[in-house]
């Protein structure tokens, strides 16, 4: 039991420790992504990446085996080879859908940054499937940014 949530909170933390590596470099990258107030606009620095050249490349090797670990984590609202979103608020309408449709770099980049949020915001218990999201963002992401050496000499 004890050695159970010690591996879930090691997920939770490596997931933590490879989004703020990924949000540091990008800061680097585009600091003339800003709002109004002068404040980062985070979502968009974090999506640039689906404009990189190798990183678009190294995705589509990766797609289908990202896609369908994916729709094989059970969701609360289905089961497992039936999921094809992250994420539904009815107070704004929004949904972030990763399926047959729905499945380019920027797609993938959106549920990533909509897991960060999750970890980063929510103050929540991690149930079983949100360790399982986690883990498989911890295995693609890291994929990815590790095989277009991201951290080393990715450029805008």
């Amino acid at each position: 039991m004890i050695d159970n949530i010690l591996s879930e909170h090691q997920e939770v933390s490596n997931f933590i420790n490879l989004y703020m590596q990924y949000n540091k470099k990008y800061n680097k990258l585009y600091p003339n992504l800003v709002n109004s107030r002068g404040g980062a606009l985070e979502e968009q620095q974090a999506l640039k990446l689906k404009d990189n050249l190798m990183a678009q490349q190294e995705y589509n090797k990766l797609k289908d085996k990202i896609l369908n670990d994916f729709v094989n984590i059970p969701s609360n609202h289905c089961g497992a080879g039936k999921r094809d979103r992250l994420w539904q608020d009815s107070r704004f309408q929004r949904e972030i859908l990763y399926n047959k449709e729905n499945n380019s770099l920027e797609d993938f980049l959106r549920i990533i940054f909509q897991l960060r949020c999750n970890v980063i915001h929510a103050s929540k218990d991690f149930d079983n499937i949100d360790i399982e999201l986690i883990r498989w963002a911890n295995t693609y992401f890291g994929t990815l940014l590790k095989n277009i050496n991201y951290f080393q000499y990715v450029t805008e």
